[in-house]
């Protein structure tokens, strides 16, 4: 089978790189083909939506979380069974290092798809493209395509002005059309739980795409050499523990490759919903992820049998792993920024509070500074903080930090932090983490 991809790259953030991989992926996707979506970097937003397009997990391409070697992997394995990939970069092509949009699409031997916001210029458009090519010498760039075009005269004078000074094709334009805009909020653009991204947007996407930009051009442009395909076959553990998931609209931010690590560590994930469901499922640990909690304060703090039964299942010393809202949703409660208080689990004594400002952002290298489920003292893992939330006025009461690195705080076996992990980081401390989950549900036996 033929196979086809290539990374959407731009010079900035903000230029267009989630419309246009969302609409190639609905197109090319309504044509037949297999789509398996990638999204450059640690984000979760973009691979819900790539999954909401393509109907197949997402994956996070991520060096410097996952290591080089299992970047390569995950992306070989996740398109066996797939016609062509379309790799979402992250802001602009040449920012964040050994993961940035360029540097992963190098490592998996794929064509750059520059998008090009010319709102703003005409004929100037060619410098970028001229500028990158001129930067990094050998750089594979598959074509342009160009973004809030006024009008056919001005894609036309940009098109030229490219094709004369740089030698690269311009496979089209997306229009300026506010029906094809994506909405965005505090973290960014809103969640495929959130019900904005409909079937009748993308039907309206794919048809603007089709209109204006040369699809054909681009999968005959863009095959992949067998040797970036190469992959092993991963190997299903005995299952011998549950782990259950909190997913939901409030909780909805996960690594796909988490789920399946603890998968093949042997344990059997069964999702649950704080915000509908009233009691948790028959399982020996708990993962709350991160998202949205307050948006759903109200909803979640209403529910106070799914409160007392996490808090209940706690205090029995159940195993806990929680990061980022699920962070927030464990301690005492929520401070909006509208000075609204909403009571939560209250397993950790203090509160969060929502600023109007973020509050961190930022790659996290962490080391446990004491034995924890996740690991023995030394242990290393890393993931990515990204949140509005503080805890507030930093008090802790006591209780001591037990990441080095960032903040990370345990009770009874419960870790949490403002920290998304990637197990891949470290796939022994999550060997470690189910082997504690089996070790204690053998003992409550």
């Amino acid at each position: 089978m033929k196979k086809r991809g290539f990374v959407v790259g731009a010079v900035n953030s903000g230029a267009g790189k989630t419309t246009l991989s969302l609409g190639l992926m609905a197109a090319m996707k309504k044509r037949g083909l297999v789509v398996q979506p990638f999204k450059v970097g640690p984000d979760f937003i973009d691979p819900g939506l790539h999954t909401l397009v393509t109907g197949r997990p997402s994956r996070n391409l991520d060096p410097w979380m996952c290591g080089k070697e299992y970047t390569k992997k995950s992306f070989a394995a996740s398109m066996q069974d797939a016609h062509v990939a379309v790799v979402e970069g992250v802001m602009g092509v040449l920012d964040g290092g050994e993961s940035s949009t360029l540097s992963v699409a190098r490592l998996i031997g794929l064509p750059l798809l520059l998008v090009l916001d010319v709102r703003s210029m005409a004929e100037t458009a060619a410098l970028p493209v001229k500028g990158l090519l001129e930067l990094e010498k050998g750089i594979k760039v598959a074509g342009v395509v160009l973004n809030r075009v006024a009008s056919e005269r001005h894609f036309k004078m940009v098109k030229n002005a490219i094709k004369c000074y740089c030698n690269v094709p311009v496979f089209g334009y997306l229009p300026r059309d506010e029906g094809i805009s994506m909405p965005e909020r505090h973290l960014g653009l809103f969640t495929a739980d959130d019900g904005y991204i409909t079937e009748d947007f993308i039907e309206r996407l794919v048809e603007v795409l089709q209109r204006y930009i040369d699809i054909d051009s681009i999968l005959h442009t863009t095959m992949i050499e067998p040797e970036n395909l190469c992959s092993e076959s991963l190997q299903k553990a005995e299952k011998f523990c549950r782990v259950g998931i909190a997913k939901d609209r409030a909780f909805c931010f996960y690594y796909p490759d988490n789920i399946e690590i603890l998968e093949e560590q042997g344990a059997k994930c069964i999702y649950f919903s704080p915000l509908e469901d009233r009691m948790l499922p028959d399982v020996d640990a708990l993962y709350i992820g991160g998202g949205y909690p307050e948006l759903y304060a109200k909803e979640l703090s209403e529910n106070t049998t799914m409160l007392n039964a996490i808090r209940q299942f706690i205090d029995q010393g159940g195993p806990v792993y929680a990061e980022c809202g699920g962070f927030m949703y464990l301690t005492e409660g929520i401070y909006l920024d509208s000075g609204e208080f909403y009571q939560m689990v209250g397993v950790f004594p203090f509160r969060t509070r929502l600023r109007k400002t973020r509050a961190s952002l930022g790659y996290r290298k962490v080391k446990l500074k004491k034995d924890t489920p996740l690991g023995k003292k030394g242990t290393t893992l890393r993931g990515h903080e990204f949140h509005y939330s503080v805890i507030d006025g930093n008090n802790t009461k006591g209780l001591d930090n037990i990441y080095e690195g960032a903040e990370g705080y345990m009770i009874n076996n419960v870790v949490a932090s403002y920290v998304h992990l990637h197990f891949a980081s470290n796939t022994e401390a999550i060997c470690s983490f189910v082997e504690f989950i089996k070790a204690k549900s053998k003992s409550a036996v």
